[in-house]
């Protein structure tokens, strides 16, 4: 009896034991899939992408098996993508092939990664066939994940640029850039894809589009520009057609003639500024104070410029003068005329009538 007591007993136990077991023993964890972003850089530089993201489809998905982080993917023309793999401990490793649509000519990969803010070097093989040859070729690539960078604005900026430098040719003739100015944008689109590349951060990328949008600027502004057009410029008296103003005298060469949005503008120097206080044109029926373009106040003149509605005219203006003569204030506007491009040898005929009005005056009536 005793016996028997003591086997349901130790039946009674080892039930126990095993209940107890069974429930202690957790229900297996599944795998929680969450979505990454990968970027598929180039090999070596850190401003391209790679053409072999062409051939990556997303999601990529993240999954967590037994402590380690798996990404997996689809990948398109996969009878054309023989091979993808991923570098593990130092070796480049074959991802796992989850699953596989042949009539999709597609398949799914999955590969490890220990640390998703690296960056993991892959390599893709290409068996195809080009221009009727056959093609095999290993692409080395490399993957970054989660990183959300705007990097439009900056390319087409670089874009801009190289392009720029491409098409400049260094010289000293219209349309020519300094040599120096060449290097400069040149120097500036290496330093941007360095600072702004995919692998660093969003504030570093607007800042490099920041310093190239500079770059360009200056660049531009180093073109050669083309030597102005200049007329020639003569200042006639108020109501003598044959008669210069002395008011010429306050006007220096070069006159230039520029052409804005389609209208011509003639500018000169004024000096004595500080006498010349107003030089004013005709314009539609108005006399109209002159644009100052700059002013030297030490050599004591002012660039001004003016609308010249037709160059083989006469255009209306007025100078007003203020000094001192004698001692006394003197405030005057002088009306004067100007015509433009108008190369006539006067001095034979203005010597001419010099003698022949000195004569008449010199003359006297009689007959004696």
């Amino acid at each position: 009896m005793r016996k028997q007591w003591f086997k349901v007993i130790t039946m009674l136990t080892a039930l126990l034991i095993l209940a107890a077991g069974i429930q202690a023993t957790p229900a297996k964890a599944e795998s929680v899939s969450e979505s990454v972003s990968i970027l598929t850089l180039h090999a070596t530089d850190d401003f391209k992408l790679s053409s072999m993201s062409n051939y990556f489809l997303a999601p990529y998905t993240l999954t967590n098996e037994s402590g380690t982080d798996y990404v997996s993917f689809t990948i398109k023309d996969s009878s054309v993508v023989t091979s993808f793999k991923t570098e593990q401990a130092g070796q480049l490793v074959e991802a796992t092939n989850v699953s596989e649509d042949t009539t999709a000519n597609t398949r799914v990969v999955k590969f490890p990664v220990t640390d998703l803010s690296g960056v993991l070097n892959a390599q893709v093989h290409i068996s195809t066939s080009f221009n009727g040859q056959a093609y095999e070729m290993d692409h080395a690539i490399r993957l970054a994940f989660n990183r959300t960078i705007d990097h439009a604005a900056l390319e087409a900026l670089v874009t801009s640029a190289e392009a720029k430098v491409k098409a400049a040719v260094v010289g000293e003739e219209e349309g020519q850039y300094p040599e120096a100015a060449k290097t400069a944008l040149t120097e500036a689109v290496a330093a941007a894809k360095v600072k702004g590349s995919w692998l660093s951060t969003q504030a570093l990328v607007d800042e490099a589009a920041s310093d190239l949008t500079s770059a360009i600027a200056a660049f531009d502004a180093a073109k050669i520009a083309a030597a102005p057009n200049t007329v020639t410029l003569l200042t006639l008296h108020a109501t003598d057609d044959f008669k210069l103003s002395s008011m010429s005298n306050y006007f220096l060469a070069p006159y230039t003639l520029t052409n804005e949005s389609g209208t011509d503008y003639v500018s000169f120097t004024i000096k004595d500024s500080s006498v010349v206080t107003s030089f004013k044109t005709e314009q539609a029926g108005q006399l109209v104070e002159a644009t100052n373009v700059s002013e030297d106040t030490t050599a004591n003149t002012r660039v001004v410029k003016f609308p010249v509605a037709d160059l083989s005219g006469v255009l209306n203006a007025q100078v007003h003068i203020s000094t001192s003569f004698n001692g006394q204030a003197y405030e005057m506007d002088h009306a004067i005329r100007l015509a433009f491009n108008r190369t006539i040898d006067h001095a034979a005929l203005e010597a001419l009538v010099t003698s022949a009005e000195a004569k008449v005056k010199a003359a006297v009536v009689g007959e004696e």
